[in-house]
């Protein structure tokens, strides 16, 4: 899960996570482009510079709706642009592992 735009970075996202055997929901905000990185790698150390772009339109309603895709996962990778919106997700994911 997570939010992109409607452009050739969200497929090629898409396409990387199809080919993974990754089922990916994502939220679709077509008045933002997708999030990007730009990544410096200087020997052991790294410095990022991140556009969160349409990270920062992901809604509590998007995860909500497609939260039995979560229930489902055997693995979680979580980067967190927005904690308010994650903390949701991870709160309910940590409630279900006990019911």
């Amino acid at each position: 899960m997570g939010a992109v735009g409607e452009d050739d970075f969200a497929q090629t996202l898409r396409n990387i996570a199809a080919d993974g055997g990754v089922n990916v929901q994502y939220q679709v905000v077509p008045t933002e482009a997708t999030g990007t990185c730009a990544v410096l790698l200087t020997g052991t150390d790294r410095s990022l510079c991140t556009k969160l772009g349409a990270a920062n339109c992901f809604t509590k309603d998007h995860l909500e709706k497609l939260f039995s895709y979560a229930e489902k996962a055997q693995f979680y990778y979580i980067s967190v642009p927005d904690y308010n919106i994650y903390s949701h997700f991870l709160f309910h994911i940590r409630i279900s592992s006990y019911i």
